[in-house]
């Protein structure tokens, strides 16, 4: 059985994360080395720190990939509730990249924005389906202001935050 190991962080955000769930599963032995030999290098113009309409659908692929990839090898009640708080902090990233995106723009458009990913169907299936009391109050409250659409606060939250 061939697996392919590698996916591009073109088409999915965070594909480090498939490679090690992959290789971890298909290792016969796992050994422990306590020296750091991974080193991350921060770049400010990588794909990381730039904020577009397609690393939004990068971050909904990664959660759709990951689900998969969990279903081959686990039972789906020991990562659900992860992959959930997963999808949750994407829609959180998503709200921030957009916000990046349009801030510059009339306030009705950053509110209309807004407002497309607060009612984006798939970020909205695990916002009603999370288990809230897991989470830290201020994500809670966060969570419930996307929930609720109030998309003035939130615009508000951004604007004093001013990240």
């Amino acid at each position: 059985m061939q697996t392919s190991l590698i996916l591009s962080e073109k088409v999915v955000a965070s594909e480090d994360m498939f490679f090690h769930v992959r290789y971890l599963k298909l290792a016969e032995n796992v050994g422990f080395i306590p020296e750091y030999f991974y080193n991350y290098f921060q770049n400010e113009c990588s794909i990381t720190h730039t904020y577009t309409e397609d690393k939004i659908e990068r971050l909904k692929r990664f959660i759709q990939e990951m689900h998969s990839v969990f279903a081959e090898y686990f039972a789906e009640e020991d990562y659900w509730v992860r992959l959930q708080r997963k999808a949750l902090h994407y829609l959180r990233n998503s709200l921030y990249i957009k916000y990046q995106i349009v801030k510059k723009k009339s306030f009705s458009i950053q509110n209309y924005e807004l407002k497309q990913i607060c009612k984006d169907a798939f970020f909205y299936h695990y916002l009603n389906n999370y288990p809230y009391q897991l989470l830290p109050m201020k994500h809670r409250l966060f969570y419930l202001l996307v929930k609720y659409r109030a998309t003035l606060l939130l615009l508000l939250v951004y604007k004093l935050n001013k990240k």
